[in-house]
């Protein structure tokens, strides 16, 4: 994101979206993250890519459009935390509140996202919700 980079960068009309399959089909492990206020890369775009590229791959959605947990310090503290999507091979989640540089914006989410990419795990349900 600097002045040189736009510079030099070339768009094209689908970008890296054909790619996607590409690296899906090696089984990869593929998480997206977003914050949902980011106004460099809005949600909506994301989610029309994702979307048509579950349509035109025919691939299979795992989970639903669903609220992410992060674990509170006390019992009944626990927050959300975003929404997730999951895909066959590919997992889209946001971060409530985060902009373009989410880390910086929301570090505990970001770290709840990392260490559960790490481990392999989904990202955490509602912990109250039986």
């Amino acid at each position: 994101c600097s002045d040189e980079v736009a510079e030099h960068y070339t768009m094209f009309e689908n970008a890296s979206y054909w790619l996607y399959p590409i690296l899906m089909k090696e089984q990869l492990r593929i998480w997206i993250t977003e914050g949902d206020i980011d106004n460099s890369v809005p949600i909506t775009g994301t989610m029309t890519w994702l979307t048509r590229l579950r349509d035109n791959y025919g691939v299979k959605m795992l989970d639903q459009w669903r609220e992410w947990w992060v674990p509170g310090l006390h019992k009944h503290e626990d927050q959300v935390g975003g929404m997730v999507w999951k895909l066959d091979g590919l997992m889209f989640a946001s971060v409530k509140g985060a902009g373009h540089m989410v880390p910086k914006d929301k570090r505990k989410e970001a770290k709840v996202l990392l260490d559960n990419f790490l481990k392999g795990n989904d990202l955490p349900r509602n912990p109250n919700q039986k």
